[in-house]
């Protein structure tokens, strides 16, 4: 399995292209639509397509294949990025599907200037309405392949945002960015649901949010950071230096570690899990250098680091887990550089 959109990319760019000689029978999609199975999302979707009726054979079929289409791609990416268990090789897969997206939004408003498929030549009330229908189809399809790439991207951008890098966009932002216009007053999509529950990995209930009396549940709060950031840069350095975290981490994932704020790329800690184990309580429970994070803090400890093949840590064994024979001196000259 991958991420390419297949059937909506033979509409954009192959032989299902609306326009090509081929495809103007109504006959012909008479016989193709009857083969078009309904398709159940894996997923709560909290967006709907409330898009014209429509009007002729053609017109059906594509409407069929594209809103199922749009449906069992967002199902595959599912499949895709839960089949696997490395965050890494996740976080990947998700930013290469939203470019391709991307990619796409570019490519169909070219598409639409080019071939004039502008969206009032649909409007019944229009006075063009009843001229050249073959134009006024491939409008219609054109523009359903339009919103369909819309929600996709934002049914997919809500389950798994966390696995991103970028702010989260909404549609008057992928109007404004990729289609340069504003939102139109009926962009054919509606919101169905306004919450986040569809979120395929949440570490957190809302309880625990309100339970954590103003500290952040995200990562670590260091306590000095006003006073003595450069300390986090030393204990990075000398991290890596021992060989107690991954080389190829970026400075800047480490420091969020230690900001509160949400994490999106994870530290890959290369030690062991005992070491890991020694560090944290240190930090936390010797020293208390950050936060108080209670019963949270391997909750939050998890959200912030991955263990060296890039698989979350057990919580329960890190709870089970103790000082280590070797290297703990190591452990402690960090957490020295921070104090």
């Amino acid at each position: 399995m991958n991420n390419g959109l297949i059937k909506l990319d033979d509409i954009l760019y192959k032989g299902l292209q609306p326009w090509l000689e081929e495809n103007n029978s109504n006959e012909k999609f008479v016989k193709l639509q009857k083969k078009i199975k309904a398709v159940t999302p894996a997923f709560e979707p909290m967006w709907q397509i409330n898009y014209h009726r429509p009007l002729s054979a053609k017109a059906e079929y594509y409407y069929a294949l594209i809103t199922n289409e749009a449906t069992q791609y967002v199902n595959n990416i599912i499949e895709l990025i839960n089949e696997d268990d490395y965050l890494l090789r996740q976080q990947r897969w998700y930013t290469d599907t939203m470019a391709k997206l991307q990619v796409r939004f570019n490519d169909i408003i070219e598409l639409i200037k080019e071939h004039q498929y502008f969206v009032e030549f649909m409007d019944p009330k229009s006075q063009d309405f009843d001229i050249n229908p073959t134009h006024k189809t491939e409008t219609f399809v054109i523009q359903l392949l339009k919103v369909a790439l819309v929600k996709i991207y934002l049914e997919l951008q809500e389950l798994f945002h966390h696995l991103g890098t970028e702010l989260k966009i909404n549609e008057v932002d992928i109007y404004d960015r990729f289609f340069n216009q504003a939102l139109p007053e009926n962009s054919f999509l509606k919101r169905i649901r306004s919450d986040a529950g569809g979120d395929i990995e949440k570490l957190f209930t809302q309880s625990d949010k309100q339970k954590s009396e103003g500290i952040s549940l995200y990562s670590f709060t260091y306590k000095f950071s006003e006073t003595k950031a450069d300390k986090i840069t030393d204990l990075y350095k000398f991290l890596k230096e021992n060989e107690f975290i991954a080389s190829d981490n970026p400075m800047a994932n480490f420091k969020t570690v230690f900001s509160g704020k949400e994490i999106y790329s994870p530290v890959v800690w290369s030690g062991t899990t005992n070491e890991f184990y020694y560090f944290i309580h240190l930090v936390h429970n010797e020293y208390q250098l950050i936060e108080p994070l209670k019963r949270k803090l391997w909750k939050v400890a998890c959200k912030c680091f991955l263990r060296g093949d890039g698989s979350q840590f057990d919580i329960k064994k890190l709870k089970e887990a103790s000082k280590p024979e070797k290297r703990a001196d190591l452990i402690e000259s960090a957490v020295e550089l921070i104090k």
